[in-house]
């Protein structure tokens, strides 16, 4: 169902703010979950021990590997989850300012409505 009502009416303005409410909570619940993978990223460390078993049974170069391995894994996701966390806060504070903005002009239009 398509909202139709005039985007600058009171209906309109609430129905805009709605959407922008809805967007923040999005948005802060997907920062919160990069931020949660960033921080298990760092528990993954842990992997690093399968270096020790590797370098045992098969030799230093493949136990190398896995550390090397396992390290690029931790590097990128801390990257990754770092670019989604910076991305999500620019987009927070842009749905922040849009929220303002629609507040305002819901308060300009509320006087003019009576």
């Amino acid at each position: 169902m398509q909202h139709k009502a005039d985007p600058d009416s009171p209906e309109g303005l609430a129905h805009r703010r709605f959407l922008l409410e809805r967007e923040r909570e999005r948005l802060v619940a997907l920062k919160a979950s990069s931020e949660r993978d960033r921080n298990n990223a760092f528990k993954m460390i842990v992997l690093a021990v399968l270096a020790v078993p590797a370098g045992v049974l098969w030799g230093f170069w493949i136990a190398l590997a896995v550390f090397v391995q396992v390290v690029l894994l931790i590097v990128g996701t801390w990257y990754i989850t770092g670019v989604h966390i910076l991305e999500y806060a620019g987009n927070i504070a842009d749905c922040d300012e849009d929220l303002r903005v629609v507040r305002q002009l819901e308060a300009n239009a509320a006087p003019s409505s009576n």
